[in-house]
């Protein structure tokens, strides 16, 4: 803000001065051809110009000295003089912050300026807090940029702690560049790292799962580990689980026994668990149960029956998938197709910039030709000149007179005074009737405070609920719960003790019968926003 009044203020100071020499030269002139009355026109024109102008002068001189230190730290830093350089973009920074550049040309020379700085940081080993902050602020609004991403991710990894605010922009730069698998590898090793398993970092994980370069021997270890550790079960995480005790992690027993037994047979995992059967075909129930103990629901869950199957056509998980490909392969259309579309609009709006242009040189000159004209003709008439002169004087005499009858009349002031007292107080009467009284009417008296503000709730007599996760977190759950409700659906997160631990289970809706409760998961699931659900008994 300081930069821009400084700007402003010198391009106010210089216009005063050049403005006011130019006016010096030019006025003399036009007091001949035109009078002393019209003086005023053309010292605005020449202030007005010259303001305009020197903003313009200001911003390519700005720009033109920026360049040149951008192009100076280049040369320094191939050099291999990271002082010199970095001394270069400190001046870089100087400028940018000095008066040079009015805010539209701050807007136009940022992201430029900010990527150059972006890259210069990004080849330092150890780049300091405030060119660690120059990246990450140009990432969070050019997350699309591939080598500063890849570059500062794996930088990244190198640290020994990472703030909330670099895996937000992590996870940000994932979603923007699904494609890049370096950058989704990177990625999942940060989220391992930290033994992430919330819904963010799931997604990532099935993102490089299913990507055609798949996921090394060690990440795919520790992938089973994070999944182990969290008694994460579904389809998915049984192959994680079935690839990883072939690598030889022989705790991913646990997740293949428990899936396995909680895992129902349909066409995508019908191979996995026949895998999985073989790999416990060797060990006994007891063996079984023990290794399975973990993934077991908590009390409340094994006391409910089974659920009931919906014989309604169901749409399966390859549909699914294959939407998604077909929507993926859409975005990629529809972006090619932006792309073309802000190209040609960009043509468009070069074309139409010309047009103006040249309509504006024209406007230009016939302004001009008209300006000579008409000062021709105010020069060769004397009896238009005599006639505007004593227009003029005859307003301003008007004018005169109307003051000086107003200050010899207070009744009139005093009248006009009451007048605008008048009419602020009604207005003022008005707005409070409008705004206070029909409120105050809508409110009884007797109405007591907390029953306006704490409604009872309706009682309800649903017996039925379904459950589609459980965690061992309380924020993972709370985090699940928030964002059902994004996509309008009440649920709600209760807290359940086995013999173990304690689970936290997320629950959705309450319903009267078993059916609609099965139809309702099976929406659900058919729409990506559940992975599994059965039905359990109601209680909030």
């Amino acid at each position: 803000m300081n930069a821009i009044l400084r700007h402003y203020s010198l391009r106010l100071w210089s216009t005063a001065f050049v403005g006011g020499l130019i006016c010096l030269v030019v006025l003399p002139t036009w007091q001949r051809v035109a009078g002393i009355d019209w003086a005023g026109l053309p010292a605005v024109i020449i202030l007005a110009g010259c303001f305009f102008l020197l903003g313009w002068i200001l911003n390519r001189l700005g720009v033109a000295l920026i360049r040149r230190q951008v192009a100076e730290a280049a040369v320094w830093e191939r050099a291999g003089m990271v002082s010199q350089a970095e001394g270069a973009f400190e001046r870089v920074k100087a400028l940018f912050d000095g008066f040079w550049l009015s805010p539209r040309a701050r807007r136009r020379s940022a992201p430029w300026i900010t990527m150059r700085m972006a890259r210069f940081y990004l080849t330092q080993s150890r780049p300091t807090p405030e060119g660690q902050a120059i990246i990450m602020a140009y990432l969070r609004l050019h997350p699309t940029d591939k080598a500063v991403a890849a570059g500062w991710l794996e930088s990244t990894l190198h640290q020994d702690e990472h703030s909330p605010e670099e895996q937000e922009l992590a996870v940000r730069i994932g979603e923007a560049l699904p494609e890049h698998i370096r950058v989704q590898q990177m990625l999942m090793q940060l989220c391992l790292i930290h033994r992430r398993a919330d819904f963010e970092a799931i997604q990532i994980y099935r993102r490089l799962w299913r990507s055609a370069a798949g996921l090394s021997d060690e990440m795919s270890r520790d992938l089973a580990r994070v999944l182990l550790n969290e008694a994460y079960i579904d389809d998915w995480a049984l192959q994680v689980y079935l690839k990883a005790y072939a690598l030889g992690e022989s705790g991913c027993l646990e997740g293949i026994a428990a899936g396995l037994h909680h895992l129902k047979p349909n066409v995508e995992n019908s191979i996995h668990l026949e895998m999985a059967r073989q790999a416990i075909s060797g060990l006994d129930e007891e063996r079984r149960l023990e290794l399975r103990r973990q993934f077991v629901p908590p009390r409340e869950i094994e006391e409910q029956p089974e659920p009931v199957q919906s014989t309604t056509p169901l749409v399966t998980a390859q549909h699914v998938r294959a939407a998604g490909r077909l929507m993926e392969a859409g975005g990629a259309k529809a972006a090619v197709g932006m792309k073309v579309a802000g190209r040609g609009l960009a043509s468009l709006g070069r074309v139409c910039w010309q047009v103006l242009k040249i309509g504006l040189r024209q406007s230009v000159l016939a302004a001009k030709a008209l300006f000579q004209t008409l000062a021709s003709v105010w020069q060769h008439t004397p009896k238009v000149r005599q006639a505007a002169t004593a227009l003029w004087q005859e307003a301003a005499n008007g004018s005169r007179v109307a003051t000086k009858r107003w200050q010899e009349n207070p009744k009139a002031r005093r009248a006009a005074r009451v007048t605008m007292i008048a009419v602020a107080s009604i207005l003022i009467i008005a707005a409070a009737w409008r705004w206070i009284g029909p409120s105050g009417k809508s409110k009884p008296a007797s109405a007591p405070p907390a029953a306006q503000t704490q409604p009872t709730p309706a009682p309800t007599n649903d017996a039925f609920t379904i459950q589609v996760a459980a965690y061992l977190k309380p924020e993972d759950a709370r985090r699940f719960v928030d964002r059902l409700k994004q996509n309008h659906i009440d649920a709600f997160w209760v807290k359940a003790v086995s013999a173990n631990r304690a689970w936290y289970q997320v629950k959705v809706s309450h319903f009267a019968t078993k059916d609609e409760a099965v139809k309702y998961g099976e929406t659900l699931k058919a729409k990506g926003l559940i992975d599994d659900f059965y039905v359990a008994n109601y209680s909030r």
